[in-house]
């Protein structure tokens, strides 16, 4: 399985689950790249209908999650109903195939 990168601020640690130019905290320029947590905890989830052309599902189960450091990740909840709160394992693995190629994307699964 492929591992996810993350990015921690040398300066004061903000730890973000993407790329930026600059902190949000501090406005240092300056990164590290981390390897986030497996398990984070679900802060809100919703079903997404109105997808674009090309999936090939009826609706998207997605949410937010928290890791211990307090950044957050957008994800797709893999199971029919994890509630907020829930302790999630997160994963980074192909959510979509198109033309032949894999787009990787954070996955929610419940942990246990």
């Amino acid at each position: 399985m492929k591992k996810p990168t993350a990015y921690k601020c040398t300066k004061c640690g903000r730890v973000t689950t993407y790329a930026r130019l600059r902190c949000l905290s501090c406005r240092n320029e300056r990164f590290e790249r981390v390897t986030p947590a497996e398990t984070a905890t679900l802060v809100t989830a919703t079903e997404v209908h109105m997808l674009p052309v090309g999936f090939d599902v009826r609706f998207l189960r997605v949410g937010i999650a928290e890791f211990p450091d307090g950044s957050r990740v957008t994800g797709w909840l893999v199971s029919e109903r994890i509630p907020p709160g829930t302790r999630v394992d997160v994963r980074w693995e192909p959510i979509r195939e198109r033309d032949g190629e894999k787009t990787y994307g954070f996955t929610f699964h419940p942990s246990g």
